[in-house]
Formats: structure tokens, C-alpha cells, sequence
């Protein structure tokens, strides 16, 4: 009952539709961990448990840190920003356990669409008990601005991305930046050719 209490009175504390869920993810079996984290549409991180409902909270910025998204000028009311993520079900959140250590990390990803420099970035979390622990957040590569992310995952600890460029299919790996200095660590990328489309 805690669960869907806190759940429903969510509704009411964000712009309308802002407290739609866009993404919901556990972690992977086998595993004992019962948590569920869930990413809505105002970027609010939340981490639930089946006793204490949500026990622990992250509002997400809009864009990496450092950088600034512009809201388009065709904006019916420019001066307030577009901070609310698309409607769709998206796959914005990966659970997984380090080799190094026992406890599980969360890897967040926010889309910035009306980014040059890049398609989104990455946060990465500690989950220490009841409490999330930001890590480095660090941006996706420049080659990924435009696209659109399909699917990523940790392995060994190794990020692996999938994307959606303009009809083509781009895989982009880097290693986790456990620490603030390995950020700028670059990015490997290998793009497939367009499939030719077919016509009776």
C-alpha cells in the first residue's frame, strides 16, 4: 500500500504530465536487490522499495553540467524552459553491480535534443542503502548529437550505447569514469551501412 501511496501522490507535485513515468528499471537476475527505479518526464530519479515506498530522490538537470539548452524560438512562452522529457517509453535507466564492489550503481541517461555538441549525457549513481549517490556525469560523444539513444548497458565495466543515426545504426563504447578525472575519456565508435530500401 506504501508503494502505490507514494506513487499516486506524486501525481500532484509537477507540471501537468511531468509526473508521468517514462522509464522503470530493477536490477538484473539473479539478484536479491527488490528495488525498482523509476525516471519520469521531470527528471525526478526516485528509488522505491515495497516497504518504504520512495526512499530516495534525484532531480536530473536538463543539460550536462557545464552546458546549456536553448529553448527554440517558435516557443509559445519562451521564458520557461522545456525541462520535461518526451512521453514515450524510453530506456533512460540501467541497474547493474560493479566487479569492485558489492553495492549497485544506477546509470541515468537524459536526452538533450537541442544540443550541438552532443545527443544526451550520462549520470552515474551509487545506491549506498536508501540514499542515491551522484558519480560523474559525463556527456556522449559529439558524434551522437541528432541521434537518438536505443539502448545501452554496463558490462565489466564498459558502457555500451546503441543509436539511431538518421536511419543507421551506430554502436559507441567507452569506460565508466568511476572518478571526476577520467570524464574526459573518449569514445569508440563503429557505424553500420544504411540498409537500401526495397520497392516492389
Amino acid at each position: 500500500r506504501s508503494f502505490l501511496h507514494s506513487l499516486t501522490s506524486l501525481l500532484h507535485a509537477s507540471p501537468p504530465g511531468g509526473s508521468d513515468i517514462v522509464c522503470i528499471s530493477s536490477h538484473p537476475q539473479p539478484t536479491d536487490i527488490g528495488n525498482v527505479w523509476t525516471l519520469s518526464r521531470d527528471r525526478h530519479l526516485r528509488m522505491w522499495t515495497a516497504r518504504g515506498g520512495c526512499v530516495a530522490e534525484y532531480v536530473l538537470p536538463s543539460a550536462a553540467p557545464g552546458r546549456v539548452v536553448h529553448a527554440p524560438r517558435a516557443s509559445p512562452s519562451p521564458a520557461k524552459p522545456l525541462v520535461l522529457l518526451p512521453p514515450e517509453p524510453q530506456k533512460l535507466l540501467c541497474i547493474f553491480t560493479p566487479d569492485h564492489t558489492d553495492d549497485p550503481h544506477v546509470l541515468a541517461f537524459i536526452p538533450t535534443e537541442g544540443s550541438l555538441t552532443s545527443g544526451g549525457f550520462f549520470q552515474l549513481f551509487l545506491v549506498d542503502g536508501d540514499i542515491l549517490r551522484p558519480l560523474p556525469a559525463f556527456e556522449a560523444s559529439e558524434t551522437s548529437a541528432h541521434c537518438h539513444l536505443q539502448d545501452f548497458t554496463v558490462l565489466d565495466g564498459t558502457l555500451y550505447t546503441l543509436w539511431d543515426k538518421q536511419g543507421q545504426s551506430m554502436v559507441e563504447v567507452r569506460l565508466l569514469p568511476w572518478e571526476a578525472s577520467a570524464v574526459s575519456t573518449g569514445w569508440t565508435s563503429a557505424t553500420y551501412a544504411q540498409e537500401a530500401e526495397l520497392t516492389p
